[in-house]
């Protein structure tokens, strides 16, 4: 499968420790390797203490034949479901995550194909993230 990834950061100035919002994206491209059905897909290793935000996908090049993709932690929690591969070009869309999903231990974000007929397509999935690692209470109130 060809992959290609990008990584960008931005800072979050005034808290104490070392936090960060982290912006990530990742493009699938099947134009050479078809995904495997129910095969799991490791696109990010998340730090101890991750949270997740929010997550979305546009879609670069639909895909050519129907099928859904899902994005979330491996085995578990899904930060997007049922994402139609074949959508037309241009289709952006949020996931709806009730809860932002935290990464207690090291894992990964992965994705899962849920077709067995070949798609090729391209997808770009985006996440937004921070590392909680090292928060520190500024000031404590009672009320």
């Amino acid at each position: 499968m060809t992959t290609d990834s990008t990584y960008l950061k931005t800072g979050s100035p005034g808290v104490m420790g070392r936090i960060g919002s982290t912006l990530n994206q990742y493009v699938v491209n099947f134009a050479t390797t078809n995904g495997v059905m129910s095969t799991i897909y490791p696109i990010f290793q998340c730090p101890e203490d991750y949270v997740v935000f929010s997550a979305g996908y546009e879609i670069l090049i639909a895909g050519t034949a129907s099928g859904t993709l899902d994005l979330g932690k491996a085995g578990g929690t899904e930060l997007l479901s049922a994402i139609a591969i074949d959508a037309a070009v241009g289709t952006k869309a949020q996931g709806a995550m009730a809860a932002p999903v935290f990464f207690s231990d090291s894992d990964t974000i992965d994705f899962q194909i849920n077709t067995s007929t070949p798609i090729l397509g391209k997808i770009r999935l985006w996440w937004v993230g921070c590392d909680v690692t090292e928060l520190h209470v500024i000031n404590d109130f009672v009320a």
